[in-house]
């Protein structure tokens, strides 16, 4: 088993950064394989939009001094992050979007610039249309999957503590979706993961 570190300023704990933070993602930049999760998240109350707003351009702009990928998490705030990354421009840049539950129009907006966006759990949820229909604009070549652990537990374990393992449900689910075997769809999405964190594994 491989394990890789990202790291960052997640935006529900902006409010808690303190300095040395950044420097210790520089100092340590050869044992992170990217930066994030960052963000914006509007959806909870835990930092103020503007103190997430500062963190997130800080982490930008590391990203850019350390020529690394970036990881974003955005809930409610999705738009906001993308014309941040397009000001600062990325278009050249890596960036994958984590468990995506943003519009459609930012989504395409997204895969247009050739970014990437991550699917969850969330996709096996029944009432997940939204989710469906983003992944069914995603091409292949933009596409990963994750668990989020310990949240969002795919069907049949919805509601239950979640694990990484659980991550061959989502790609089981993905894979009917797809008409393609799990293993292939495997094998393409390890080529992206491959070709993101410029790894081979």
């Amino acid at each position: 088993i491989n394990f890789y570190a990202a790291a960052g300023i997640h935006p529900q704990e902006s409010s808690n950064f303190i300095d040395s933070d950044m420097s210790w993602i520089a100092k340590n930049k050869e044992n992170i394989i990217a930066i994030g999760e960052v963000g914006l998240d509007f959806f909870y109350d835990f930092s103020p939009k503007e103190i997430q707003l500062k963190m997130l351009r800080n982490m930008i702009e590391q990203t850019i001094e350390l020529q690394k990928p970036i990881l974003i998490h955005g809930r409610c705030g999705e738009a906001r992050i993308f014309d941040m990354l397009n000001e600062y421009g990325f278009d050249d840049k890596k960036v994958l979007f984590h468990c995506y539950t943003g519009d459609l129009e930012t989504a395409e907006k997204i895969l247009e610039k050739g970014w990437n966006i991550s699917f969850s759990g969330i996709l096996t949820f029944k009432k997940s249309a939204d989710v469906l229909n983003i992944f069914n604009h995603t091409n292949i070549n933009n596409m990963f999957f994750e668990t989020d652990s310990p949240f969002l537990a795919p069907v049949p374990f919805r509601g239950k503590p979640n694990t990484p393992g659980k991550v061959r449900h989502v790609y089981n689910f993905a894979a009917d979706l797809l008409k393609m075997k799990q293993e292939d769809l495997a094998q393409r999405v390890r080529k992206n993961f491959n070709e993101f964190f410029n790894l081979n594994i």
